[in-house]
């Protein structure tokens, strides 16, 4: 399950603490202390018993002069503890309600529990710096060292068992949780033999449940800051629009898992405005907007703290936008009351005016959305948030975290996400331009027998056409505008009804682009695989190299042979040893499923020795070496796309869960130079990532295979099968006459002609390399070396300029602030209205825009902002459209240039 990949903040409060009492436990053991008797099970450990029991430990232990095992471990352990706690408790002291409700408990309180705690860790880290001293100096006369200070409560009673208390039940989640973690929970020793299900638990304290939503809020904080930073990266250039897209997403998941997870630990939480009532969290509206709210006795202005790790922002605007829908359905007549709502709900954030925009979308459309949904093309908004913009619905937590993440990305982005949306029509029409031209070109690249699996069907291929239809559609421009390279285009019935959407939502137009590029990659590593053509020009480039045939490095194939790996594409590299050519033409049949035991004894023996067949085209195609993207978020998706189909809201969730499994477990299991020696540390004793841990990881692994999702595959194919093609035209007959002479079929297969050049080669022995390049395998080198020598990096360098593009600062004039719908920004860069009232961060007036320009008057603005290179903001939905033209034209005409220096070039 994807809960034991990831580990939540309260997940791994619950493992420290069960570590620290499962050390006293283990310890009580070894010291002859009976902690259970006969018949008992479970033990609940109050904060007293911790402290008698840790006293007799350090107290024997010194005695004893030896060292506790894991101390060290166990000091760590009480540190991070007692840091979650008091930062706990300090968020709950800003509530004078809560506050004085706590000093009125008893001695089990959050307080006294972190005081204990404290006092244990000194003890401890006492005794062992005691210890270690004793040891280094043991040589020297001993000294009469001072006991260690206690506290007459701590001293022990009679009976430590006095105040422990029987439980009959397990806690299974949590051993599961610490089976996963390292840790194995031994029983503990009486003088009776006591079944391995007796064990000691800390009793439940009075500040658990305030402690569980604290560390759920705060997870959820760390991972909102997460997607900020992600949008930041991006918006100043450093990663693409794909990487900050991926880590939005999976942030969604994870949020939307945490929350999960919390509701049905206390299910007294299962939506937001029950733990906003346990927080005091109340918002005094008039019926038509919110006046104030006020959280844990403090009011809006001093709570300022409180705002974002309660997401009091997007509570607020969830409040509003439920209000506005309740008003259009209650007051449907009253139109003068619906605006009253509208407005001050647009003018509390922007963003609610482009989730009411969605929503009046989705009601008029909702059989497209419907589509949209089931395919698994709209993000996190669609999944989580709007199923609950109604009044009549309840409010998950989840919901409202999310929608705090989305206004997060629309305040970083801006009003007008024209960038965003042209990078995203930028990714499509390359995608777009590599199927085309590659569906065109595969009908006369090969003949059938050496491509015999002929062009590549593949579930990705038709997901990936979907979203190109979803893309590039004609109802995205006027039929006067439409656009030259985008003739072929596919329809969707549904392009009218998504396109103001992409328009006001920057995630959406992310997600969009992302889901292309993924899509995209896996479709074109599939087209790599077939026939295993690629696979042979690689076997016969690395030995052309190490040969001597080959001068020059063909760059775009030492790119891919890096990114799939020569390991585990049994590529030979010994060097020129006697038998390195037969060794190649070993390793390449096992590349294509022959068995290594196999290979060694039938084939290579002699110069001329028999020679077994190589398994069939089936068997090939089972076990031949495949491709796949490295990408950790790539091969997570696909894992996840194999084992649920998308069909229902609980089949899109266990997506999720299944997604963020594969991907924490690829992440854990390669972990790279650039992860910080904490997370090294966690991941080698625990084999778990935190969630924040996990979206930065995942972000550095975005960022560093965006190049991969640039480069085109299809093409690099499309060399490989017409080298291959080439030779077999050359050299078709002597290959021929070479097998009849084994006693072979004169036909053959792609892969089988790779093979049998390897090994016509090998049977020379050792020539020189004039004798070399006169055989069939030095046609094929000189073949590859006239490539290299016109343009060796071909794909690299056109990927790289896509990835430069891509990853292009977006100048701070461009970023609109956000404001809301009907207002104007200031020369000084405030709000106001059309009539000038309000001033720069001064209380903003709603009053209608006056009338709208030509719009040709309009088009000319657009052009000639677009030429000078400032941005506008739209004012109003003919001028959004303009914009969004003109984005087409800005992105298809990038495109155009890439398509004719790629015709030049070839």
């Amino acid at each position: 399950m994807a809960t034991r990949a990831v580990c939540d903040l309260c997940k791994r409060y619950r493992i420290l603490t069960k570590r620290f009492t499962q050390w006293l436990e283990d310890l009580a053991d070894t010291s002859d202390l009976a902690l259970l008797q006969p018949g008992m099970e479970v033990l609940k450990l109050t904060t007293l018993d911790i402290l008698r029991l840790a006293t007799l430990i350090v107290r024997k232990a010194r005695k004893q002069r030896i060292l506790p095992k894991d101390g060290d471990t166990i000091i760590s352990v009480l540190a991070e503890i007692i840091a979650l706690r008091r930062e706990c408790g300090l968020f709950y002291e800003q509530s004078p309600e809560l506050e004085e409700k706590r000093n009125k408990q008893s001695d089990e309180t959050h307080g006294h529990f972190v005081a204990t705690l404290e006092t244990v860790r000194t003890m401890i880290k006492q005794l062992f710096e005691e210890l270690r001293v004793s040891q280094i100096s043991r040589k020297k006369p001993e000294q009469k060292r001072p006991a260690l200070q206690t506290s007459t409560d701590a001293m022990p009673p009679t009976n430590i068992l006095e105040r422990l208390s029987v439980a009959d039940c397990l806690d299974l989640d949590l051993l599961d949780d610490l089976d996963h973690a390292g840790h194995t929970t031994r029983p503990v020793l009486s003088t009776a033999s006591k079944p391995a299900t007796r064990r000691c638990e800390l009793a439940v304290q009075q500040g658990d449940q305030e402690s569980a939503i604290f560390c759920l809020l705060k997870q959820c904080g760390q991972i909102c800051t997460q997607v900020r930073d992600a949008w930041h990266s991006h918006m100043q250039g450093k990663t693409g629009l794909t990487a900050a897209s991926g880590v939005t997403d999976t942030a969604c998941q994870l949020i939307k898992m945490a929350v999960d997870k919390f509701t049905v630990q206390y299910p007294c939480f299962a939506t937001y405005p029950m733990v906003a009532k346990y927080l005091n969290i109340n918002l005094t509206t008039d019926g038509r907007g919110v006046q104030e709210f006020t959280c844990n006795g403090s009011t809006s202005q001093n709570a300022a703290d409180l705002s974002d790790i309660l997401c009091i922002q997007a509570y607020i605007s969830f409040t509003l936008i439920r209000m506005v829908n309740d008003a259009r359905s209650k007051n449907a007549c009253n139109s003068s009351r619906v605006r009253e709502t509208l407005a001050y709900a647009c003018a509390s954030h922007p963003f609610i005016d482009d989730v009411l925009e969605a929503s009046n979308i989705s009601t008029t459309s909702s059989a497209s959305i419907a589509e949209w949904l089931k395919t698994g093309r709209l993000d996190s908004l669609w999944h989580d948030v709007m199923p609950y913009i109604k009044a009549t619905t309840t409010l998950p937590i989840y919901a409202v975290i999310i929608l705090q993440v989305y206004m997060d990305i629309s305040d970083i982005v801006g009003r007008s996400p024209a960038p965003v949306l042209e990078r995203m029509l930028n990714v499509g029409a390359s995608v777009k331009e590599q199927i085309t031209r590659y569906e065109k070109m595969v009908p006369g690249l090969v003949d059938n027998e050496t491509y015999h699996c002929g062009k590549t069907k593949s579930p990705a291929r038709e997901l990936c056409k979907q979203k190109i239809r979803a893309a590039f559609g004609q109802q995205f421009m006027e039929q006067d505008h439409t656009l030259p390279s985008l003739a072929e285009s596919f329809s969707s019935s549904d392009l009218e009804a998504m396109r103001p959407l992409m328009q006001r939502l920057p995630v959406m137009c992310g997600y969009l682009a992302n889901s292309l590029e993924q899509s995209n990659h896996v479709d074109a590593i599939e087209v790599c695989n077939n026939g295993s053509l690629v696979l042979g020009v690689a076997h016969i480039y690395n030995i052309g190299r190490t040969s001597g045939l080959i001068k020059k490095p063909w760059e775009d194939m030492d790119y891919f042979l890096e990114v799939q790996g020569a390991g585990k594409m049994k590529i030979w590299s010994s060097g020129l040893a006697a038998t390195s050519l037969a060794a190649a033409a070993k390793h390449y049949d096992m590349a294509l499923g022959v068995k290594l035991q196999e290979s060694s004894n039938n084939r290579g023996g002699k110069p001329n020795g028999a020679r077994t067949h190589l398994p069939s085209q089936a068997e090939v195609a089972k076990k031949a070496v495949k491709f796949e993207p490295a990408s950790a978020y790539m091969k997570s998706l696909a894992y996840a796309e194999k084992a649920v189909t998308t069909e229902t809201a609980h089949d899109h969730t266990r997506f999720a869960h299944e997604m963020l499994h594969s991907l924490a477990l690829q992440l854990s299991t390669r972990p790279s130079d650039e992860m910080d020696a904490g997370t090294k540390k966690q991941l080698k004793a625990t084999k778990t990532l935190m969630p924040q841990q996990l979206l930065s990881l995942l972000h550095t692994s975005l960022r560093s295979n965006e190049l991969q999702l640039c480069f085109a595959y299809r093409d690099f194919f499309g060399r490989c099968a017409k080298l291959t093609e080439a030779i077999k035209k050359i050299h078709g007959d002597s290959i021929r006459a070479a097998r009849l002479a084994e006693g072979r079929g004169e036909g053959f297969l792609g892969h089988e002609m790779v093979s049998d050049i390897l090994w016509l080669a090998a049977k020379l022995g050792n020539p020189r390399l004039g004798l070399l390049q006169k055989t069939i395998l030095g046609t094929f080198a000189l073949a590859i070396n006239q490539p290299i020598e016109k343009r060796g990096a071909f794909g690299l360098e056109k990927a790289r300029a896509k990835l430069q593009v891509q990853r292009e600062e977006i100048p701070k004039d461009e970023v609109v602030p956000a404001v809301p719908r009907g207002m104007k920004l200031t020369m000084q860069g405030g709000i106001c209205s059309s009539s000038g009232k309000g001033e720069a961060g001064g209380k903003t007036f709603l009053e209608p825009i006056g009338s709208n320009p030509e719009d040709q008057e309009m088009w000319e603005q657009v052009q000639e902002g677009m030429l000078t290179g400032k941005h506008t903001e739209a004012k109003s939905d003919t001028h959004k459209r303009i914009l969004w033209e003109m984005a087409v034209k800005r992105a298809v005409h990038n495109q155009e240039l890439l398509e004719s220096e790629t015709e030049e070039s070839v």
